[in-house]
């Protein structure tokens, strides 16, 4: 058995899915502004997949929410940064990636 094959996919809740059946994540690739999620071993991920598909995979509802919620903010962070670099000059580039750290928050008022 290879587990050096790679599977991919672009499907938010499938990697959402694999991820919360305990398989790493290895990478985030893009193509344009299309995320692709890269797992490892493939054999494995191909039968939590089918899992998925046939509605056979238990998973706790409490995890798969914090999976989802841990994607969508690790894609929302790259994809931040990926458009960032891309129109500021590289001397400001160190700068800017702090700058939302350090704006306080907003309060609301009641």
């Amino acid at each position: 058995m290879n587990t050096n094959i790679k599977f991919i996919t672009k499907d938010y809740c499938v990697a959402a899915s694999l991820k919360s059946a305990g398989l790493p994540l290895e990478e985030i690739r893009w193509k344009g502004h299309i995320a692709f999620f890269v797992f490892d071993g493939k054999e494995k991920c191909e039968e939590i997949y089918n899992r998925y598909w046939n509605n056979q995979l238990k998973v706790d509802a409490m995890i798969i929410c914090a999976e989802l919620k841990n994607l969508k903010y690790r894609i929302m962070s790259e994809r931040e940064n990926t458009e960032e670099q891309k129109s500021i000059p590289k001397q400001n580039q160190k700068q800017i990636r702090f700058k939302n750290i350090l704006t306080p928050a907003t309060t609301a008022s009641y």
